[in-house]
């Protein structure tokens, strides 16, 4: 009799997402393509408006029309990309066209990664956020399961998460 045995998978970001089986793939697929999607329709838009004390004739004020989608604000600065970067490898995950960050050795024989950098960072986010779940815009949303049972995490009771994290017990279907 055979048993269904289980492997620990261990997550590399430098692995394009195409390397991944087919659902773990998708999910990964869909995550960037609803971040690209939200990056795309959410941009800060700053306009001026008349000051309300007014200082001086013309005086006017910055007025934000528009936000940048939370999570945006933790990548810019974990990346130190401009948003193109972003825009692009989001888009290229969700195509599956991400690339491997290619590797050059320094003078000193040191191994670097320069080119496709950034796809490998945008990978580790969305791990993070399928892995470990996310709060953002007062949405909570609990870890993926399928991911933690394919990269070797424990299952996560999801009820019980959404409550650590804040829900409160009237919003879930407790039954």
């Amino acid at each position: 009799m055979k048993t269904k045995e289980t492997t620990k998978h261990e997550w590399n970001p430098n692995l394009p997402i195409s390397t991944l089986p087919g659902k773990i793939r998708e999910i990964f697929r869909k995550e960037a393509e609803s971040l690209h999607k939200e990056l795309l329709e959410n941009k800060l838009n700053i306009n001026t408006a008349p000051a309300p004390e007014p200082k001086y004739q013309g005086h006017k004020i910055r007025v934000v029309l528009s936000w940048n989608p939370e999570w945006y604000g933790e990548l810019y600065y974990r990346m130190s990309q401009s948003r193109p970067y972003i825009e692009n490898s989001l888009k290229s995950i969700a195509n599956l066209t991400d690339k491997a960050p290619k590797k050059y050795e320094s003078k000193c024989g040191k191994t670097n990664y320069v080119q496709y950098k950034h796809h490998s960072n945008i990978r580790d986010f969305i791990y993070y956020r399928l892995a470990e779940g996310y709060e953002e815009n007062g949405s909570i949303n609990p870890p993926n399961n399928e991911i933690r049972k394919y990269f070797g995490l424990k299952h996560v009771d999801e009820k019980e998460w959404l409550l650590n994290h804040g829900e409160k017990p009237e919003n879930l279907n407790l039954t």
